[in-house]
């Protein structure tokens, strides 16, 4: 330093007088600062490093969605506006996490900016930017939505909970720091899980949720059986599997019930498909007129030949169309292949083999499951689905029976599927995948790589041992159905309905109803307190002073007849029990709905 300097050291100045030159001090205090930046920007790089890999980690282990697994990689978690984005909102404790994590943000920039723009800049990708902008998308998705699972409001907490105990990966010197704002996002999920776990769903909710996991899990199981044990190459350019898409691809001898436009280009790549007995399953199974009916009918509604399936009797549909009856077609398989006779079976030659007979006959049973439980699904659930959307709880304990009855042929019906399912994918896996892990020689013809990805999807989708399936989830919607629908839940519904109406009754009458009611409507609900049972309001009181003035000059009209709000016992011999009806004019019994006494299924109007 001092060669480099360009005043020399004066030797007979004391020690802790010398002066240093200008340049040499400069380039002492260059090297210094230089080296200084460079560590800390390697500190930096090395703990947002294990920051990433430590959130990424967690993000892998609690969430299933791909769109958040890629945490790590993918360029879509930058910070975002920390506005609220989102118009109005169903759950106040999702919109409040919301709030918290862009509060976080802003606080966060503010008293960033003061330390100029290289800091600033690094905030809008940093590891716990991208993991706030991961929970903001994921609160602006399920804040607006009407019902949300529960397991995914699970799945949510428990990653905020594991974020928690690493504290000493995030220190902060901001009094809104990460780890707190985690905190309290974490306290506010944990109260939206309440709220989900307290939520009483009603009957017609549970049904319409058997019926969505039943379209996914039929949809999927019929998937599976025409890729996993097929020969079917012709498969690997058709863009999905699921029912609705393969209606596209089935020949003009199959669509008689269906409206659905055909797709020359599918139909001619799996023109063959269906001429083996394993294609002509499949196409029996997809356009059967139990399939199109619970298939055609989305959220109530279908049209043209899906509309009359809908609206004709179960029994006006047996035998319709020259198309070959499926338990035929299965019977006729099973004899063929029972005789060694495969030349047009469609199987993939490890299931032709002697010792596959059991994989060949699972692969049978399961597509008679699926037709039965086309049907029991498609003809049954869907009307119990009316009965608990017209009538309510009430309507679905009524009968309660029935249902519960259906509900236990139901679940069997699932059950089996699922083992037959389980046996199929145990076969297809030890001949295929094992196989060729292996280097074990396959009997050809064999799937592609592609089919047996495809079937391995659908099968964990359908048939998951982890309980993520749709089987699984479908037995326990199913199980819930029956405990709701118990007939020990009458006596407390209809004590729940007697009160709120008398609750209404009484704040009809109120005087802070007719004074907040305003004087058009003022006569009407005062005169209707009075005319619907015993009314709380007593001559003289403050709400017949109410009506004094000039409209007290006025003579009220007779008053209309209403039919009472009343939930009564009858005798015991009476073959129906009473009418439930509210605050509408009587009608005549013979328009008034009645059920069948709990536990009946007798031919009522119901």
């Amino acid at each position: 330093l001092a060669q480099d300097s360009d005043l020399a050291l004066d030797p007979t100045l004391p020690k802790t007088h010398r002066v240093w030159g200008r340049a040499a001090g400069a380039r002492c205090a260059g090297i210094m600062a230089s080296s200084m930046m460079q560590f800390v920007q390697r500190a930096a790089s090395s703990t947002s490093t294990r920051q990433a890999e430590v959130l990424n980690n967690l993000i892998v282990k609690h969430l299933t969605d791909p769109a958040y697994t890629d945490f790590a990689k993918s360029d879509d978690f930058s910070r975002t506006s920390t506005e609220r984005g989102i118009q109005r909102w169903e759950h106040a404790h999702l919109i409040a996490a919301l709030d918290t994590l862009n509060a976080y943000q802003r606080d966060r920039r503010c008293r960033s900016s003061s330390r100029g723009p290289s800091l600033r800049r690094q905030y809008n990708n940093d590891p716990r930017t991208r993991v706030i902008e991961l929970l903001k998308r994921w609160l602006r998705t399920h804040a607006a939505c009407s019902d949300i699972d529960e397991e995914e409001v699970r799945r949510v907490c428990g990653l905020c909970r594991d974020i928690l105990n690493h504290t000493t990966m995030f220190p902060s010197r901001n009094p809104r720091s990460f780890v707190k704002t985690i905190a309290e996002v974490y306290e506010k999920l944990k109260w939206q899980l309440r709220e989900v776990l307290g939520r009483d769903r009603s009957c017609a909710m549970l049904v319409d949720r058997a019926i969505m996991l039943s379209r996914n899990l039929l949809s999927d199981a019929i998937g599976y059986l025409l890729l996993a044990p097929t020969e079917f190459r012709q498969t690997d350019s058709l863009p999905s599997l699921e029912t609705v898409s393969l209606w596209q691809a089935l020949p003009e001898g199959m669509r008689q019930h269906l409206d659905v436009r055909a797709d020359v280009a599918m139909q001619k790549a799996t023109a063959k498909v269906w001429t083996t007995q394993t294609g002509a399953i499949v196409g029996a199974l997809l356009s059967s007129p139990w399939s199109v009916r619970f298939f055609g009918m989305r959220g109530g509604s279908c049209n043209g030949k899906q509309q009359a399936l809908a609206n004709s009797p179960a029994s006006k549909l047996e035998g319709q169309g020259d198309q070959p009856k499926l338990q035929e077609l299965i019977d006729k398989a099973r004899g063929d292949w029972a005789r060694g006779d495969f030349k047009y079976s469609g199987l993939a030659g490890s299931l032709r083999a002697k010792d596959a007979e059991a994989a060949r006959q699972n692969y049978l049973e399961a597509a008679a499951c699926i037709v039965d439980l086309a049907y029991l699904l498609g003809v049954v659930l869907t009307q119990f689905h009316r009965i608990g959307d017209g009538l309510g709880d009430y309507g679905m304990i009524r009968m309660a029976e029935g249902l519960h009855l259906f509900l236990k042929a139901l679940d069997g019906k699932v059950k089996e599927l699922k083992v037959q399912l389980e046996q199929l994918n145990t076969a297809v896996v030890e001949s295929f995948v094992l196989a060729r892990a292996r280097g074990t020689a396959i009997p050809k013809p064999t799937p592609s790589e592609r089919m047996l990805q495809r079937a391995h999807e659908a099968f964990d989708r359908a048939v998951d041992n982890r309980g993520d399936g749709h089987a699984q989830a479908l037995l326990l919607t199913l199980e819930q159905l029956r405990a709701r629908s118990a007939p020990d839940r009458l006596p407390a519904l209809e004590d729940s309905l007697s009160d709120a109406c008398l609750q209404l009754q009484a704040a009809f009458g109120s005087p802070d109803f007719l004074a907040r009611i305003g004087d058009e409507h003022r006569e009407d609900f005062a005169r209707l307190a009075l005319h619907c049972g015993p009314a709380p309001m007593q001559e003289g009181g403050q709400a017949q002073q109410m009506l004094q003035g000039p409209s007290a000059q006025l003579a009220l009209p007779a008053p209309v007849q209403t039919s009472t709000v009343v939930i009564e016992e009858l005798p015991s011999q009476s073959p129906y029990e009473a009418p439930l009806s509210f605050g509408a004019p009587a009608m005549g019994a013979a328009s008034a709905a009645v059920l069948p006494p709990t536990g009946s299924l007798g031919a009522g109007p119901a």
